[in-house]
């Protein structure tokens, strides 16, 4: 049974194709890896402990927040 299964019968995506996927988004390779280690070490389980079902979705609004943490805020300008 060595795979743990996702719902529909999917299993975790591998390393290669998560970093792929965030490089097709504009993102690096390193962005990749924390989103990839994170979900991983969470058995790819969400906050409520539900099996991720789509992970191309989690890691879409993962990389929303990273660029989000890149851009600075207008607002906070001290000039």
């Amino acid at each position: 049974m060595g795979k743990s299964l996702l719902f529909r019968g999917e299993t975790p995506p591998s390393l290669n194709k998560v970093k792929g996927y965030f490089t097709q988004k504009g993102q690096n390779e390193l962005e990749a890896e924390h989103f990839f280690m994170f979900y991983q070490f969470k058995q790819w389980r969400s906050k409520k402990g539900n099996l991720i079902t789509n992970w191309k979705s989690l890691a879409s609004g993962w990389i929303m927040s990273a660029i989000r943490m890149q851009t600075p805020d207008p607002s906070s300008n001290t000039q």
